[in-house]
Parts: structure tokens; sequence; C-alpha cells
């Protein structure tokens, strides 16, 4: 506990807390810590067309120290969210082409405020169109979600292949193909 007028000089660090409260002189209040990252658990082929991501499991090897807080859930490919605040989405998707005909990849965070019409919010392309059977591809995809409703606001998953060709590279034991999300302030 600090109280007063005290002043702490160069960096002060708190161990072992979730939470930090009443922090007005910089204008933060009530900042709960959440933090989590999922991965897909196995390698698996794409199809053509727009695909929600369904098999994510939550990070649980080498002390990957999640979740930080209630953490997220998961089903079906939807993401909820265990309490309302902005969050930041990082979204990372490793593939192999499978032939060269498969001429572009895609992934998507998509979004909903109203637990059912979802919108692409963040997405990324690649293409292959002169590339071969040993084209390794990686993208990053971030998105910031006032989440200001856990039962109405959510997030899906989505992957997009031009053909039925090509593998999403996952490990269950690294994260390889991953999803993590952060609660960076209050809605």
């Amino acid at each position: 506990t600090i109280s007063g007028n005290t002043t702490v000089g160069g960096t002060l660090g708190v161990t072992g807390a979730t939470s930090l409260s009443s922090l007005t002189s910089t204008g933060l209040s009530d900042i709960t810590i959440q933090a989590d990252i999922w991965r897909i658990n196995s390698n698996f082929t794409m199809t053509s067309g727009v695909n929600t991501i369904t098999n994510w499991e939550r990070a649980d090897t080498y002390d990957d120290g999640v979740p930080q807080g209630t953490g997220m859930s998961h089903s079906s490919g939807i993401f909820t969210f265990p309490t309302i605040g902005v969050y930041f989405i990082n979204m990372v998707l490793s593939f192999q082409i499978g032939t060269s005909s498969s001429t572009y990849s895609g992934g998507y965070i998509s979004v909903t405020t109203d637990d059912s019409n979802y919108n692409g919010a963040s997405y990324s392309y690649t293409s292959n169109q002169h590339g071969g059977t040993s084209s390794y591809y990686q993208m990053g995809i971030q998105h910031i979600f006032d989440v200001q409703n856990v039962t109405t606001h959510k997030v899906k998953t989505f992957y997009e292949n031009s053909v039925t060709n090509g593998t999403i590279i996952s490990s269950t034991n690294a994260n390889v193909t991953s999803i993590s999300f952060i609660r960076i302030g209050n809605t």
C-alpha cells in the first residue's frame, strides 16, 4: 500500500497482483489484467472459400503463463470474453500452399456486437501465384476491440483459400498458428 503524497523513484513493480486500483494520478482506475493465447493443435488441409477455424486449444506447454485473469472461452470458432474492456487481439496464421494453382490464402478476425452478425474487422491475404508445393507463408492480423458487453461482443476466426489445397501449419506443443487476447484498458 502506498498512500499520501509518496514519490517513487525509478520503476514501481507489482508482483503477484492481477489488478491495479485507484491510480488516479495517471488516469488509471481498476485495470484488471486479462491475457490469453490459443493455438491450432494439429495441421489440417484447407478447403476453398471462407471457413471458420474451430480447432483452437489454450496454450498449455513450456510455462505459457495463460490465462492471466479468467481467460477466454471458446466454442466452434467463437471466442467469448471474460470481462468487458478494450482488448488487443493478434492472430498469426502459418501455412503451406499445396500447388501453384492455389493463388491466395487469407485470414480474418471477425467481430460481432449483437451475438449474431459477424463483420471482418481485420484481415490479411498472401499470394502464391508462381509458387509451388514448398511455399510457406505466415501472416499477422491485429485488431483492437472495445468489448462493451460479454454476451453480445465476440470474436470469430476464419481462413480463406482459393482452392481445396494447402495446409494450416500448427502444433499442440508450440504457438505456430495462434491467437492472443490482451486486455489493455477499460471500455
